[in-house]
């Protein structure tokens, strides 16, 4: 096997190499070349930095400084081309002059932003939906997964939490609160087509632009796809004209934070023999192993990106090549990326224009093996050596803790997987005004798994088995849709356009794993060769699928670019999904436009630039989290019985209950909005207020045991509703050098499930489930009139002082001193579960990001803070922390416990199962935040030194992330205990176990410091 780090010196030599050879491609012949300088202006005197300035027909170019001044050496006959977004294009012959001032002039159209919206794109001003937009510059440094935390904090009314600190994990996302018990997520689209690979497969550093598109009147028209919201990613494009290459690198040190301390061998045994356990168990020596130490390192993280773009006046191209490793903070744990993009668009003739994209990607991983209870399993003991002395693992003889360093090493496991996107378009003008265009796509993925379990004896545990496996799995995704779109302005009053299209969808999966003991070689790579006995090499086989039909249609109308109007309509058909009668949804959409700003009686309102009021109204459908083909029944294997002739395998017709009234979740949206714009918008706000309902919500019930069945049955079961207000918030400006902004959003929302199905049974929901502290207890209920998944447990009532005989019994307990008071809600002799109430919501009140720049002679400042009000959490892992749950450790806040170790009553219960072990308001805790989750410094190097490397610009930075976080909450990361697993069901995270801090199962966060290059030519 080849090691990781000969991969990276190859890897590394590749990019020097493609890099250089980029670079002296891109340098102009210098025969009979001129120095020429001068200062690019807007108006009288007002420099403009960053404008491009290019020798017309070559690459050789530069960019204005913070002064708007240049310098480039050109041949005495060449002509400059100077070019800046929202200014007009301007060519000027050298004819050997040595300078050149230039007061470029604004080009009114150009200003106007262009966004992408659902097949097509739109004025920005012309916008009447909830529509946000991320730039490429506020993201492509970031050290993140996904294109979902990417977005996180910068997009007001999504909702990112991290589900993992592991490398390459998928974060949980939600916009404008949870739809449904399931959670709803969103429609990832790349360059027009629906894509699944948004995670760490896909390389941030290729995005233009992200429009994330909120309400149901911009989404209605992706229909069910866009149920959860849509995110629209653009990736880069070449321009005409002007060949660019460049490199971005990165390279940081990833470490853990805020890691409970586990007692060390001294205060370990002194707690125990506190605790109970015989002094005599503790005769010897012992070593002294702090294993939260020894399972974590610091995580070398590395990050290069090569790309070069350009072209002529008929074709555009973009490419680009990354490789990102990241080490996780873990031992043995690892994952590598690498991806390939190509872009290009042709313009065939004058009205036909033909393009493609291609993506591929390749990632390989050594994910985490989680010995006992998970990466933070306080399961250990001090008094066990990693190692013996000679050599061995070291093994516990007192229980049943193994070793934790040992099983991530003789647990192997190694994941790979390849994706290939790619798509055509073909766009023809057939007459003015009149568009036909197609696009088609195949995403093919596929992945190849395999373990190896090597037997071993650590103690009290052991396997004697050796175990071999081995899995692969296929995706095909297949997408072509057709769109004939029409514009035309009458009388340069009215402005119409209309659009039409048709979209076919096919997805399959299947996947093929096998497993098998005793393999006769060590780390075999066929499962042929680990076993003698094919009965001993069980195989298992799985494949879903599900077809999409869908038409669809938009009319947008504009009268005096003053008053707007848009309506859309989509029709989708899954036949795989819902029955007969049902597998077709309609889902229409309406929103309307003012833009006070454009009436007469605003002109003399000069601080006002902009301001736009907007209403929509729309709904669309959902089948997300649940089953295929739930209208019928299915077949199941049976028992093997013998009727002669030895053992016949049999079939049960049915192991579910056929649902054939299944239909459609519908989810309806108003929404209320307005864009402003003050001071020659320096200083911009968009506020949005929306009400979102779901009905027939779908979810997975369980059935009484009298019915005969092993499964859950999937309907519709309930209403949910979202409601909330959203804004954001910037402001531009500059004071003589220095150039600031600062921005800020935020979304408050409440969710509410509305009502249930009466045949829920005791209409509530029970879920969230906890750690083995609580015997793995649901925490959370779903009840009508209440918030999603809402904690469930007991009221405290302070610690009893002394003892109380007669105090009502918990578990045939009665209470002492220092244990917790139980608030006796039913007013009898018992604490039970009729005592319990609900103890703690989940959802924060108010989520928000704020960001902050600053920009000075070359050098800038970037900060961008994320954080959230009026959220509780179920600090589960506290109890281990206060008491020796079976075999497990503790920490030092045992000894602040009630009567422990010489101890009276203290703020703290005693340390037992009754107080520790019990789901109650005494371990709901605030979990709100505010951490400064990116910041970084940069360095622009002066004009007159990138003109010596023939370069346009080149920026040095330091970056950090998750630098300091100030909360309240004393748990190890409020962020990540806010977060849900995702799971097949659960897209976005399971909704009821939001807020539960299990940590000990999660795999923790962590702090990174970083140094980066940007350089282009």
């Amino acid at each position: 096997m080849i090691e990781i780090s000969t991969v990276t010196n190859r890897f590394a030599r590749a990019f020097i190499l493609m890099t250089t050879l980029l670079i002296l491609s891109c340098l102009p012949a210098m025969a009979q070349e001129i120095e020429v300088s001068g200062r690019v202006t807007e108006g009288a005197a007002t420099p403009l930095p960053g404008v491009s300035v290019l020798l017309k027909g070559t690459s050789t170019g530069t960019v204005t400084d913070i002064d708007g001044r240049y310098s480039l050496s050109v041949p005495a006959n060449g002509v400059l081309v100077f070019s800046f977004v929202g200014f007009k294009t301007t060519e000027i012959p050298v004819s050997s002059r040595s300078s050149i001032d230039l007061n470029m002039e604004l080009d009114i159209k150009a200003l106007e932003e262009i966004v992408v919206v659902g097949y097509g794109e739109q004025k920005r001003s012309d916008l009447t939906g909830a529509i946000a937009t991320v730039k490429s510059e506020d993201i492509k440094n970031l050290p993140v997964n996904s294109v979902a935390d990417a977005i996180q904090g910068r997009v007001a009314g999504v909702y990112v939490t991290p589900s993992s600190g592991e490398p390459g994990s998928q974060p949980n996302i939600t916009i404008r609160g949870p739809g449904n018990l399931n959670g709803v997520a969103p429609l990832y689209v790349v360059d027009g087509m629906p894509f699944f690979g948004t995670g760490f497969n896909f390389n941030i550093q290729d995005i233009e632009s992200i429009e994330v598109i909120k309400d149901a009147s911009a989404a209605a028209i992706y229909g069910t796809l866009g149920s959860g919201g849509v995110i629209l990613i653009t990736t880069k494009k070449g321009q005409s004209d002007r060949i660019t290459t460049g490199a971005n690198v990165n390279y940081g040190v990833r470490r853990v934070f805020n890691l409970p301390e586990l007692l060390g061998r001294d205060r370990y045994i002194q707690a125990q023999i506190a605790n109970g356990a015989p002094p005599d168990q503790f005769n010897g020596t012992f070593p002294d192993t702090d294993w939260f130490d020894e399972l974590y390192d610091a995580g070398i993280e590395q990050n290069y990106t090569a790309y070069l773009s350009g072209g002529g006046e008929k074709s555009t191209f973009y490419a680009s090549m990354n490789y990102q490793s990241l080490e996780g903070v873990r031992i043995d744990n690892l994952v590598e990326r690498y991806t390939l993009r190509l872009n290009s668009e042709h313009k065939v003739n004058k009205r036909l224009t033909v393009g493609q994209t291609l993506y591929g990607t390749y990632t390989m991983s050594n994910p985490t093996q989680l010995p006992n209870s998970g990466p933070l399993s306080f399961r250990t003991s001090p008094l066990v050596p990693v190692r013996e002395p000679n050599g061995d693992w070291g093994r516990d003889t007192f229980s049943q803790r193994g070793n934790a360093v040992a099983e991530e090493f003789v647990n192997f496991q190694e994941d790979e997987s390849y994706i290939l996107n790619a798509s055509a378009y073909l766009d023809w003008e057939i007459i003015d005004g009149l568009h036909f265009r197609t696009n088609g796509g195949i995403n093919l993925e596929n992945s190849n798994s395999y373990y190896f379990d090597y037997a071993f004896d650590f103690g009290r545990v052991e396997r004697v088995q050796e175990e071999f496996g081995r899995e692969f799995a296929n995706r095909r995704q297949l997408l072509a849709n057709y769109t004939l779109m029409y514009t035309k302005n009458f009388n340069d009053k009215h402005d119409v356009s209309a659009m039409i299209g048709y979209e076919a969808r096919k997805d399959k999966f299947s996947n093929l794993q096998g497993n098998a003991f005793f393999p006769q070689v060590p780390l075999a790579q066929n499962s042929d060769l680990s076993v003698t006995d094919t009965l001993n090499r069980p195989v298992f086989r799985g494949a879903d699928n599900y077809r999409i039909l869908s038409q669809f249609g938009r009319i947008n109308y504009s009268y005096q670019g003053k008053y707007l109007a848009q309506f859309n309509v989509r029709r989708d058909g899954v036949a795989t999904v819902f029955g007969p009668g049902n597998k077709y949804g309609v889902f229409p959409s309406m929103s309307l436009g003012w833009k006070i700003s454009e009436e007469n009686f605003m002109a003399s309102v000069s601080q006002v630039s902009n301001l736009k009021l907007r209403f929509s109204l729309g709904s669309l459908g959902n089948f997300q989290g649940i089953d295929n083909f739930l209208f019928i029944g299915d077949f199941s294997p049976g028992f093997a019985v013998d009727l002669g002739g030895g053992k016949q395998g049999s079939i049960n017709l049915s192991n579910k209950l056929p649902n054939e009234d299944i239909q459609w979740e519908t989810i309806r949206t108003l929404n209320i909005g307005v864009d402003a714009g003050f001071f020659e918008n320096k200083l911009t706000l968009s506020v949005d207020w929306y009400d979102r309902t779901t009905q027939d919500m779908l979810y997975q019930v369980p059935l009484s045991a009298v019915a005969g069945l092993g499964e859950d049955v999937q309907f519709n079961i309930g209403e949910v509703k979202n409601t909330g207000l959203e804004f954001a918030l910037e402001y531009r400006s500059s004071v003589g050098d220095v150039s600031y902004n600062i921005g800020a959003n935020g979304a408050f929302n409440r969710n509410e499930l509305v009502s249930l199905s009466p045949d829920v049974i005791d209409q509530q929901i029970f879920s969230g489930s906890t750690n083995e502290a609580y015997a793995f207890a649901q925490a959370s209920r779903s009840a009508p009139g209440e918030p999603l998944g809402q904690f469930w447990g007991f009221v405290t009532d302070g610690i009893y002082q002394q003892d109380d005989p007669d105090g009502p019994s918990l578990d045939g307990s009665t209470p002492l001193a220092g244990d917790l008071i139980y608030r006796n809600i039913t007013d009898d002799d018992i604490i039970n579960d009729d005592d319990k109430t609900f103890i703690g919501n989940p959802w924060p009140d108010f989520n928000y990001g704020i960001t902050m720049g600053a920009q000075w002679k070359g050098f800038d400042l970037q900060l961008f803070f994320t954080g959230v009000q009026g959220v509780d959490i179920l600090n589960t892992t506290r109890s281990f922390e206060h008491l020796f749950f079976n075999d497990y450790n503790s920490t030092e806040a045992i000894y602040r416990t009630s009567f422990f170790d010489g101890n009276g009553v203290t703020d703290l219960p005693r340390s037992t199962e009754r107080n520790w072990s019990q789901i109650s308001d005494f371990n709901v805790q605030d979990g709100s935040f505010l951490r400064l989750k990116n910041l970084q410094v940069g360095y622009n190097l002066p004009q007159a030194w990138l003109d010596k490397i023939h370069a346009s610009s080149l920026r040095i930075f330091f970056m950090t992330d998750n630098l300091f976080t100030i909360t309240s909450y004393d748990g190890i990361d409020p962020e990540s205990a806010l977060s849900g697993r995702v799971t097949a069901t659960s897209p976005t995270g399971e909704v009821q176990s939001r807020g539960i801090d299990n940590s000990t199962f999660r795999y923790p966060n962590s702090r990174l410091f970083s140094v980066g290059v940007n350089v282009e030519f």
